[in-house]
């Protein structure tokens, strides 16, 4: 009798103990995933007369480069291009937000002594990503980080090209001209001289780049495609 009593509990204890299991795995299946709440960032050491954007560019947690790109944020005063669009510090800073683009320090000399994002080029076709999963970042020169001025006028500079005001073409001496004529209104010490050069004569961009020291771009053709065409 004892046996047998016992045996019917321990059957009874089993069927409850499965549904049990069953029930949890099911009330498990029905709750949602919880993901892990990026922690705030602390901006209060950014002066109180900067506009704070409401999002920043993707994994920005670097305190200087944060407040690099509140800064380019903040400059709503338009830069005339080429064609007579303007575009603003606010425009080039949404646009690494837009583009998620990540902000990174260039430790390991990516960009040898520069900042750069990299072109990938199959044919006349050139892209900045590698093909490999998320979006390639843009690599910032650490000796920027001693100077907040030229760090703003940096990220301005790469935020132009990764717009790719162009298309999908290669770099060209004319595109390098106009990054760094906007890049210059964000560095009053930048050195950049402009006056007296024509962008649209292929002898004064090479002249610019010899008066202005800017030796690696002799290299690039003279002018992106949609440009050229309009030359000839």
């Amino acid at each position: 009798m004892k046996q047998t009593l016992f045996v019917r509990l321990m059957f009874v204890a089993g069927t409850v103990w499965l549904a049990n299991q069953l029930w949890s795995t099911k009330l498990v299946g029905a709750m949602p995933e919880l993901k892990h709440a990026r922690p705030a960032i602390d901006l209060s050491f950014l002066p109180s007369n900067l506009v704070i954007p409401p999002a920043l560019p993707a994994g920005l947690e670097d305190p200087l480069l944060i407040e690099a790109w509140v800064r380019l944020y903040n400059h709503e005063t338009p830069i005339e291009l080429w064609d007579g669009t303007p575009i603003t510090g606010r425009i080039l800073a949404q646009a690494l937000v837009d583009l998620a683009i990540p902000l990174v320090w260039d430790i390991e000399g990516y960009c040898g002594n520069a900042s750069c994002s990299h072109q990938f080029c199959a044919g006349e076709t050139c892209v900045y990503e590698d093909g490999q999963p998320g979006v390639d970042p843009i690599h910032i020169n650490p000796l920027h980080a001693a100077d907040m001025e030229t760090l703003v006028a940096t990220l301005a500079h790469e935020s132009f090209h990764r717009m790719m005001p162009f298309g999908p073409v290669h770099d060209s001496k004319f595109e390098e001209f106009w990054a760094c004529k906007v890049s210059a209104a964000f560095d009053t010490r930048s050195g950049f001289t402009f006056d007296n050069y024509d962008p649209w004569m292929s002898g004064y961009l090479v002249l610019w780049i010899r008066d202005n020291g800017r030796t690696p771009y002799y290299s690039l053709p003279d002018y992106p495609p949609v440009i050229a065409a309009q030359l000839n």
